[in-house]
C-alpha cells in the first residue's frame, strides 16, 4: 500500500512518502521541515492529466510513459484543458502529498517568497470531463500544523475534528483523507496560460449533497503535473567545509 506519513520531528515536520526525492539540508532554512522519502511508481498516464493548476485536459488517454520522458508541450490551455465551474462543489478527498521545498507563497505586505516546505492536496469535484471522469483540482498549502495554519483549518474540515496531540506529534497517515467527503470554493483566474480553477476553500460537508465515491485510488500514480513539481522542487546542498575550515576544526 502506498503510504504517505506526516510525522512532527526535532526540525519540524517529517512527511514520509513513496516518491523519489534527494536529501535536503533544513538547516539552511532554520526550523523549515525535513523530508525523508522513498521510492514511488514511476508509470504515469499521458492522458487526461491536469496542467500545472491542477485542470483536466480533454484529450483522450492513449500511451503511457514514464518519469523522466518528455511530454509534448500544451501550447493553448485555453482550448485544450477542461476547468472547473466557478462556485460550490461538491467534492471528496483523495490524497494529501508532500510536495517538497518550493518558492513560498507572496508574502501579502512585503511579497516575500521564501522557500517553505509544501504539501498538496487532490480533490475530486462533482463535475465530470468529457470522457465521465472526475475533475480532480488540488490546493498547494505550507506543511504546517500550527493552530492558524491552513493545512490544519483544511484537514478539520476534512476529517471533521481537529488533529489529536498524538497526531501532531507521532505523524498523521496523508491517505487518511481518501474517500473523506467535502466541499469546495472554486474562484475561476486568468493568468498568461488561461483560465485556471483555483481551490479557495475547502469546507465540511454539505449534508444535503450526496458522497462522492472517489475515481482515483489510494495505489494509483501521481498525477503527471504534480510529479513534475515534486521533481522540480528546490534542493538546498549542504555546504562541503574548506581547507581552511577543517584546519580550524582540527
Amino acid at each position: 500500500m502506498f503510504n504517505t506519513q506526516l510525522t512532527r520531528a526535532a526540525a519540524g515536520i517529517v512527511i514520509k512518502c513513496a516518491i523519489p526525492f534527494r536529501p535536503v539540508a533544513p538547516a539552511a532554512f532554520g526550523s523549515l521541515p525535513t523530508l525523508d522519502l522513498g521510492n514511488f511508481p514511476t508509470t504515469i498516464s499521458s492522458g487526461n492529466e491536469p496542467d500545472d493548476y491542477g485542470q483536466t485536459p480533454s484529450r483522450p488517454d492513449t500511451t503511457q510513459k514514464t518519469v523522466g520522458e518528455i511530454v509534448p508541450k500544451i501550447t493553448s490551455q485555453k482550448s485544450t484543458y477542461e476547468v472547473a465551474d466557478d462556485g460550490l462543489h461538491n467534492a471528496v478527498a483523495i490524497k494529501l502529498v508532500d510536495a517538497g521545498l518550493q518558492p513560498g507563497f507572496p508574502d501579502p505586505v512585503t511579497g516575500d517568497t521564501t522557500p517553505k516546505k509544501q504539501v498538496a492536496l487532490l480533490l475530486e469535484l462533482d463535475q465530470k470531463d468529457r470522457n465521465g471522469k472526475p475533475l480532480l483540482v488540488n490546493k498547494y498549502m505550507t506543511s504546517s500544523f500550527s493552530s492558524l495554519a491552513t493545512l490544519t483549518k483544511v484537514l478539520r474540515a476534512i476529517l471533521g475534528r481537529g488533529l489529536t496531540a498524538a497526531e501532531i506529534d507521532n505523524g498523521i497517515d496523508g491517505d487518511m483523507v481518501h474517500g473523506k467527503p467535502c466541499a469546495v470554493m472554486i474562484v475561476l483566474k486568468e493568468t498568461a496560460k488561461g483560465n485556471w480553477a483555483s481551490v479557495e476553500t475547502v469546507l465540511p460537508h454539505v449534508k444535503s449533497m450526496p458522497v462522492l465515491t472517489p475515481y482515483m485510488k489510494v495505489n494509483d500514480p501521481l498525477p503527471i503535473w504534480l510529479q513534475r513539481k515534486i521533481d522540480q522542487q528546490i534542493v538546498i546542498e549542504p555546504e562541503v567545509p574548506s581547507a581552511e575550515d577543517e584546519q580550524v576544526l582540527a
